[in-house]
């Protein structure tokens, strides 16, 4: 009988994958062969990649504040993710505006080089980690109560910035439209698979049933946007998709050679340094090489990404710079 891997080996690999549709998102590796095929490979398929980053951080962090006594503010565990996450977030900034600025700066208009070389590393592609840490802050501020608190505060949010995005009783504002928010509500699917895992009785058949389903919702919603001009917002299908997608990684077990091949370790170390170096990679790929094709320009993001990462992996091992990077 073949031994199965321990059974939270399939979200980190699983993590890594995620990482690799990240890269898809922004390289679009087959918009230089179909626009069609192009257009569901990323809004479908690689759309669950950032989701799923924000969903596995709250589903963990829900394991931890579930112990916390009732009325009690886990103020450690509040302290310890605004130092780690806030200082990973600086850290790769840091990193960002060195490597833009080293490059040549053209202007010297203080808004102009924000929008060239800080914007674009800062938020536009470390946006998670602001959006991970508010979301991790609202869980901790309800540690302790009932969960159900949590999930109606999480609910209102969600519906104020759809109203906000559509037009709807609110006029169109940019903050409250932001992905900032975002990390709210992912945050809490997470915290919901965890109060959940052990209650869902549906089998894996049926929730990858429901994940076909609520990707065809994904591709309607789309198709509706840009052929009838009806606004239906993708993220009402999204939201189940990676529910019952992340239910289905907790029941599936994998072979325990895989395991021994590659280390969890290694997938959750390298899974956060594709996401935090990929931009600075496209950057310099877009820099000297402009006219590659889409497959090309996708291949050579993500061996130089690969490449990269190992390197800044075992460099954290010889030098003190681990809790900067991961």
């Amino acid at each position: 009988m073949t031994k199965s891997c321990t059974r939270l080996y399939s979200l980190d690999l699983s993590r890594w994958i995620a990482a690799f549709l990240v890269i898809c998102i922004h390289t679009v590796p087959l918009s230089s062969f179909s626009r069609l095929g192009n257009a569901l490979f990323v809004q479908v398929v690689c759309r669950l990649a950032v989701p799923f980053f924000f969903v596995c951080s709250g589903y963990f962090l829900r394991k931890k504040t579930a112990k916390a006594e009732p009325g009690q503010i886990a103020w450690n565990l509040l302290g310890h993710s605004v130092r780690s996450l806030g200082t990973i977030y600086l850290f790769w900034s840091a990193v960002w505006i060195i490597c833009n600025t080293a490059s040549g700066i053209s202007c010297f208009y203080p808004a102009a080089q924000w929008n060239l070389y800080f914007y674009p590393g800062i938020y536009q592609l470390l946006w998670f980690m602001p959006a991970l840490l508010l979301g991790e802050v609202c869980m901790i501020f309800f540690a302790g109560r009932k969960f159900q608190y949590y999930l109606i505060f999480c609910c209102l949010v969600f519906l104020l910035q759809q109203l906000v995005r559509l037009g709807v009783y609110f006029p169109k504002d940019a903050f409250f439209e932001s992905s900032l928010w975002s990390g709210i509500y992912y945050v809490a699917v997470g915290g919901l698979c965890f109060e959940l895992k052990d209650r869902v009785v549906m089998t894996s058949k049926r929730l990858f049933a429901v994940v076909v389903i609520c990707s065809g919702g994904v591709v309607c919603c789309y198709g509706l946007q840009r052929y009838v001009q009806i606004t239906i917002l993708p993220v009402f299908f999204l939201l189940p998709e990676i529910f019952c997608v992340f239910l289905w990684l907790l029941k599936l077990r994998l072979p325990e050679s895989l395991e021994k091949r590659i280390s969890s370790q290694w997938l959750r170390d390298v899974s956060v340094l594709l996401y935090v170096l990929h931009g600075l990679v496209i950057f310099y790929i877009d820099r000297f090489m402009p006219n590659l094709n889409s497959a090309y320009r996708f291949g050579f993001v993500f061996v130089a990404t690969l490449l990269l990462a190992e390197c800044v992996r075992r460099l954290s091992q010889w030098l003190p710079i681990r809790k900067l990077c991961f």
